[in-house]
């Protein structure tokens, strides 16, 4: 009769919800902070300025931790930004659908043929990521173009932002079906080594995280470019920031777990935090997105070790076997013996006993067993 197989993993939501309303007060105290510095919501830029610069961070947020959830590491999430963002104002005079269908078109061919180097070849996340990466910012040195648009209008930019977070949050809720989760597990590596990838699932999440990064390139070249200057994002600085905040989250490097509001709470925690350095001077802030990637790396080891699968009284012992195998283990019964005996070997075997040479043999082999009584049914070691 066949038994049902138990999943490997576990998955128990309670820490992520812990841990991001402890993210939730560390955010509500940051921004109270805030109050008191002239950067931030609060100054003269007010919660319009704060906006433009969560929106794209957010943004490069979500797609770092969906590349995250699916197992496969997007760190390009800045240079494709900077490529798609460059497109961006360099296709302006030709209107605003065909430049956002440029720089999103560019971003999703890139997502797919990361998505054939991952899900079919089997190239790991990070490789492709830095690769693509590193062409990208040699194809981006050049200035682009005149920017021929007008500047994102602030409700357009608060209907964005409301838009992104709802996105995120609607995302992790789905994630969070177990159906979903048992799809995923196929992408994290097993205990035997192999990596064994839902294609099309990791295909798809490659791609979106893809796109998300150029949506956030788009956004802050649109939102900060005028007439006379284009403003393009720092790769590097977007993507330290974006794999900072994720793993602030809760998202876990291994894949497949995650919270539910941990990716918009950790881009504002990381944003806040950097804004309130930079207004005091203490240190180069960042340190933030730095100091959040190292936190997140204990972080996914206390998420994994709360979700690990605990073993029940059945299953210890058959691991465990039984007690009298610890004592047929600890004496061999020798042929000749008699019934109901254990006799210990006193001495090594001869060619006179052929039965127990070719026992021996086998052993050295891996293949051998020991002969029980006459009658008796042969145990295998």
């Amino acid at each position: 009769m066949e038994t049902e197989q138990k999943s490997p993993t576990r998955d128990r939501l309670g820490i992520h919800l812990v841990w991001e309303i402890a993210l939730f007060l560390c955010a509500a105290g940051l921004l109270f902070a805030l109050t008191r510095s002239g950067v931030g919501p609060f100054s003269e830029t007010g919660w319009s300025g704060f906006a433009a610069a969560l929106l794209p961070l957010l943004l490069g947020t979500a797609g770092m931790a969906l590349s995250l959830r699916v197992s496969t590491v997007n760190l390009a999430i800045g240079p494709i930004a900077l490529f798609s963002g460059w497109l961006f104002v360099d296709a302006s005079a030709s209107g605003t659908v065909l430049a956002i269908g440029m720089a999103l078109g560019a971003a999703f061919f890139l997502g797919l043929t990361s998505a054939l180097l991952n899900a079919w070849l089997r190239i790991p996340g990070w490789a492709t990521s830095i690769g693509i990466g590193g062409s990208l910012i040699l194809l981006s040195r050049s200035e682009p173009g005149v920017f021929h648009l007008d500047a994102l209008g602030n409700n357009i930019v608060y209907l964005a932002l409301g838009a992104t977070v709802v996105f995120t949050l609607g995302l992790a809720t789905i994630g969070a079906f177990a159906g979903i989760r048992a799809r995923l597990e196929a992408n994290r590596e097993t205990p035997d080594g192999q990596w064994r990838p839902h294609p099309w699932l990791l295909g798809s999440g490659i791609i979106a995280s893809f796109l998300l990064a150029g949506a956030a390139g788009v956004v802050f070249s649109w939102s900060g470019s005028n007439a006379e200057t284009a403003t393009l994002i720092n790769p590097w600085e977007l993507s330290l920031m974006a794999l900072g905040a994720a793993l602030l989250g809760g998202t876990s490097v291994y894949g497949r777990r995650g919270g539910f509001a941990g990716t918009f709470l950790g881009a504002v925690v990381v944003l806040s935090s950097m804004w309130f350095l930079e207004d005091r001077g203490w240190f180069n802030p960042l340190w933030i997105p730095v100091g959040a990637i190292v936190f997140g790396f204990v972080l996914t080891r206390v998420v994994e070790v709360w979700n690990s699968a605990e073993d029940s009284d059945d299953e210890v012992a058959e691991r465990a076997g039984d007690i009298d195998d610890l004592k047929a283990d600890a004496t061999t019964i020798l042929p000749g013996g008699n019934s109901g005996e254990e006799t210990k070997p006193t001495s090594m075997p001869t060619s006179a006993d052929p039965v127990q040479d070719n026992d021996f043999a086998a052993m050295a082999n891996g293949t051998g067993v020991f002969d029980q009584m006459p009658g008796e049914e042969t145990n295998r070691r």
